[in-house]
């Protein structure tokens, strides 16, 4: 069965791959990519917390994620339109998790024109021009001009709005503000575990109504505070969940996987520190997810929907 991930981290450990001379890496997700079926993926850009120049790390991985596209272009297709959504083979949207890196609205033209960005969230867990994060009060900030004046730009653009990462109040005045489905690629329902990167009923039915599509996460501090909630069986909790809330057409996969990055600085599943689900952290895992769902009671119609349709359909209405 497709899969349509919403939400991958891919392109942060090619960029810090490129900084420390090893080369391209995406080409290790191929295989990963094929045990799990993915269809198609959104990888974003994003703007390292701690850069001392947000504006020049963000051009700078910008680079890196073009010379990549290009040099893994014998396997995978970059999505520039919405006919490329049906080419054969893994499909890679460009999307942009925080605009941190960004001037103004304006810039959004130049990244629509030089790297085909089909998504993007106003902000990581931060408050900048634009709105603000998870991280940020609700009486601290919201939704600024130069935000609603992004808002416009990306509708324009055919580039999909994604309220995952902001605060209560930026999430509630960004569904107040667009005139299309809008995103929360990769959230979970705060009514299960509270955490402020989760949303609560009222927000999820909002994205819904928009005609938007909710992808599920499998960080394990979002599913729940014990071992075992942080599991693939904590992950169906959310599903079970989420699927009664919003109904299946409204329900998709935001996996947000990142083993790749904690192996990469050493550490493993299952230990300290590990911040994914313990049996559902790469994309190879995908299938077991898949057979869950059967033994859950999902026809088979319903599976493709949240594995795949959803996020195609929502995609494919916007892009251009």
């Amino acid at each position: 069965m497709k899969v349509f991930n919403g939400h991958s981290d891919i392109f942060l450990k090619v960029h810090e791959d490129r900084l420390l001379g090893r080369g391209d890496s995406l080409e290790e997700f191929r295989e990963d990519f094929k045990e799990g079926e993915v269809d198609a993926a959104v990888l974003v850009l994003y703007t390292d917390e701690h850069a001392e120049d947000p504006r020049d790390y963000l051009r700078e991985m910008g680079k890196t994620v073009a010379r990549s596209l290009g040099e893994n272009a014998h396997w995978i297709t970059h999505v520039k339109s919405r006919e490329d959504l049906s080419a054969e083979g893994p499909k890679i949207l460009v999307g942009m998790e925080g605009m941190r890196g960004l001037s103004g609205a304006e810039e959004l033209y130049q990244w629509k024109e030089e790297l085909h960005l089909a998504h993007g969230s106003l902000t990581w867990n931060e408050k900048n021009i634009f709105a603000a994060g998870a991280a940020v009060p609700d009486r601290e900030g919201g939704l600024t001009p130069e935000g609603r004046r992004a808002l416009a730009t990306m509708e324009e653009l055919g580039i999909v709005v994604d309220v995952s990462h902001l605060n209560d109040r930026s999430t509630g005045e960004v569904l107040r503000s667009v005139h299309g489905p809008v995103i929360a690629s990769h959230s979970n329902p705060r009514a299960l575990r509270e955490v402020a990167r989760n949303l609560p009923d009222d927000l999820l039915k909002a994205v819904a109504d928009t005609g938007g599509v909710v992808g599920l996460n499998s960080i394990g501090s979002f599913l729940g505070e014990s071992e075992g909630e942080r599991s693939l069986e904590g992950f169906f909790r959310h599903l079970d969940y989420t699927v009664n809330l919003l109904g299946v057409d409204h329900v998709g996969l935001g996996f947000d996987f990142t083993a790749f990055l904690e192996e990469y600085r050493g550490i493993l599943p299952g230990e300290k520190g590990f911040p994914s689900a313990v049996d559902l952290y790469r994309e190879s895992q995908i299938p077991r997810l898949l057979e869950g769902m059967r033994a859950m009671g999902f026809y088979e119609g319903e599976m493709e929907k949240i594995a795949h349709g959803n996020f195609y359909r929502l995609f494919s209405s916007v892009l251009r």
